[in-house]
Parts: C-alpha cells; structure tokens; sequence
C-alpha cells in the first residue's frame, strides 16, 4: 500500500516536498495588510457613474468627499510590513535610520482631512438591528451600497449605514473576519451626523495596536489603517516635520496610484529608504526572526 501511495504521489506530482513548497508559498502570500484603498477607489468610481447623484450627495454630506481621493493602488505588502515593523511605540514613531517621524491622531486627521476633535461611538445592543448588520461581509456590504435605492428617510439612513461599515470593514479598521465586527457596527448605530465621531482617534488607535500586535504577538498580518500610515510616512518624506507643515489636507489627495508606485520604487532602490533600512536592521523582538523577514517575498 506504501509503495502505490507513492506511485501515486510521483504520478500527480504531490510529493511532500512539493506539497511543502506550495503551502510555504501559499502562506507568505497571506503575511499581508487588509486595508484596501482599491475597494474604496471602485465603490466611489460605482457611486459617480450614477446617474442622479443622490448616493455621492449622500456621501459627501456625511463627512466622507474626501475618499474621492483614495488612490486605486493595490497595496504594496512588503511596504507595508516595513512600516509596522519601523513603528517604535516608546516614542510613537516610525523610525528610519537617525529620523523619527512622530506618529499622532492629528497626522492621522490631516491625512484625510477629518476633525481632530468628536465623540465616542455608541455601544451596539444585540437587537434586532444588530442582528441584521452583523452578518455582513465586506462583499454583500459593497453590494448593498451599489444596489439600495435613495427614495425615503429609511432609504437614506440604511445606504449610510451599508457605506460607513464597508468603509470600516475594508479601510479604517480591517480585520481578518469575514463578517464585520461590533466596533463596525457601533460605528452606523446613528448616522444622522458621523462626523461628530473621532473618526482620527479611533484610526490612529487601531494602526498603533495592529503594529504592536504584529511586532510583538507574531501577527501574521497587518490591520489597521496603514494606507494612513503609509501618507504619512511620504508626506515626511517630501515635506520634513509634518508638525509644522502648513500644506492642504486632506494628505492623501496629493497621492495618485502613479506617484505612489514611483516612491515606492524609489525607496526600494535607496540604501537609506525604509525598505532598505528595515530589512537589515537587527531587531530586539523575539517574535520577529528568520520567519518574519520571509515577508520579503510576499
């Protein structure tokens, strides 16, 4: 029985090494970020081809025009962990070589423009909304914002609610369930006016904790809002100390899939760019060893 095992093995090409080799690569290829401003450049792309306008409209008065300007990039991972694993949380910074840039809920509100002041969420009651939300995935979340009609109040609030969790669900607070979360959920509970939230609080704390995390618990991939932190890390970059930068917010308005891409490359091929400089680091972190830099490759 051995023996035709393995013929069949040699037949089909599956031996153990070749299996090994595949799952290794299938798994370097989840060491990733969640956060996808592409989901968010294609729903708000959908919502200006409409005709009427009313779902953009809607959009734009709750605080939200400024995702028009999420660029269409499919993020870069290994940019992406090179970021998380720069984050210094005794200075709250991300560290590249001798600079420091300093990481704070008033960079994250300038990046998209948000008040850096607002209220706690709500907390969700397991009742009979609740029950209804939180079976959503962020694809019948995208769905459901391309498909709800604006013809009443009731029409109204749910096409915000159904916006505001995809949003959360693929870009402020991804996570690795395929259904959204509580903190989602507490995020649409009133919706009449969402900018009275602390969007940037809530976003500057979630990037900190999943870069910990990752750091710290041997995460194997990236949650949070890192696209935040990625405009953050190059408008540094371009401008210096973004304490006493002056430019136009939001941020992210200045950075188009094209822009991005070039920087990128421009920082992997610099000796002193953050990919460079991350990669041959030595790090003090037990959990972050010979496993952790295969992210390289993802």
């Amino acid at each position: 029985m051995v023996g035709t095992r393995s013929n069949k093995e040699s037949k089909n090409g599956s031996s153990k090494k070749g299996r090994s080799k595949r799952q290794d690569k299938t798994t370097k290829k989840t060491l990733a970020s969640r956060c996808s401003p592409k989901c968010v450049a294609l729903i708000m792309e959908n919502l200006k081809e409409e005709k009427d306008g009313k779902k953009l409209s809607e959009v734009e008065d709750m605080g939200f025009g400024f995702l028009k300007h999420i660029p269409k990039w499919l993020v870069n991972q290994k940019m992406m962990v090179a970021l998380a694993k720069s984050y210094d949380r005794d200075t709250h910074s991300l560290n590249v070589g001798t600079r420091k840039i300093r990481i704070k809920v008033e960079t994250a509100a300038r990046c998209f423009g948000l008040p850096n002041h607002g209220q706690s969420f709500k907390i969700a009651e397991e009742n009979e909304l609740f029950e209804s939300l939180k079976i959503h995935s962020q694809c019948s979340l995208t769905e459901s914002v391309k498909s709800c009609t604006i013809e009443s109040e009731e029409d109204m609030i749910n096409f915000r609610r159904y916006f505001i969790l995809l949003i959360c669900k693929c870009f402020f607070f991804p996570s690795p369930r395929p259904t959204i979360l509580e903190k989602h959920i507490n995020a649409v509970i009133d919706v009449s006016d969402p900018m009275k939230i602390y969007w940037a609080h809530y976003i500057y704390d979630d990037i900190i904790k999943e870069a910990e995390e990752f750091q710290n618990k041997g995460k194997k991939t990236i949650d949070g809002c890192m696209c935040a932190l990625l405009i953050i890390y190059l408008m540094s970059n371009l401008h210096g100390d973004l304490e006493t930068y002056s430019g136009e917010e939001p941020w992210v308005k200045d950075w188009t899939v094209k822009v991005i891409r070039e920087k990128v490359k421009e920082e992997a091929k610099s000796p002193s760019g953050l990919l460079n400089y991350v990669w041959r680091t030595p790090t003090n972190n037990n959990n972050d060893g010979k496993k952790r830099m295969d992210i390289t490759s993802a």
